[in-house]
């Protein structure tokens, strides 16, 4: 009988690494929201981690958290290193890898042991910046994290919606820059700073 257990146990392992080898890789989400200010203001929310743990969905998730800033403080290279518990968000750190002023920023993301990058692009509008928030994940050769893939579009949608919300938040309401002036953005129609 523990034999038999044996070989039915050693079946169902084998059957579960063999599927988790035929999900998905990586996951991908994108979400979009409209924020009543200009390109130029959300770009620099955006190009940056000073505010970064005041609107990023992962830092309430573990509010004891260690962060360490590296390289420059806006624009490529900028860095946000990570030290928190295992069991929240682990270890890991955020990097600006590309800037395109006032319309695009990408960051590369390790959160724990997935890999990913996220792509924010800035639309001007009537009435302020549509952004586009897209998220890919590489969720690597563990079957564990492969078998984790099927329930990450959830939490992507749910860290997405509420990252966005509070970017939008944060935006609109902090004072803009000093001497700003507003003026019609010829890109997208909305509204831009010099």
């Amino acid at each position: 009988m523990a034999k038999i257990l044996g070989w039915l146990a050693a079946v169902l392992l084998a059957l579960g690494v063999g599927t988790a080898y035929r999900l998905p890789r990586e996951a991908l989400f994108e979400r979009s929201i409209a924020i009543e200010r200009p390109p130029n203001e959300v770009f620099r929310m955006l190009n940056g981690f000073v505010r970064f743990r005041d609107w990023a969905p992962w830092t309430a998730k573990d509010p004891g958290a260690i962060y360490t800033y590296e390289g420059p403080e806006t624009g490529a290279a900028a860095t946000l290193r990570f030290e928190g518990s295992p069991w929240k968000i682990g270890s890991g750190y955020h990097r600006i890898v590309l800037v395109v002023p006032d319309r695009q920023v990408m960051i590369a993301h390790e959160l724990g042991p997935y890999r990913g990058v996220s792509r924010f692009i800035l639309t001007g509008q009537a009435g302020g910046t549509s952004v586009d928030w897209s998220l890919e994940v590489d969720l690597g050769m563990s079957p564990i994290a492969r078998w984790r893939g099927l329930a990450i579009e959830r939490d992507l949608d749910r860290d997405t919606r509420a990252g966005l919300a509070a970017l939008k938040a944060l935006v609109e309401k902090t004072p803009p820059e000093p001497g700003a002036i507003l003026r019609p953005d010829s890109a997208g129609g909305g509204t831009d700073a010099p």
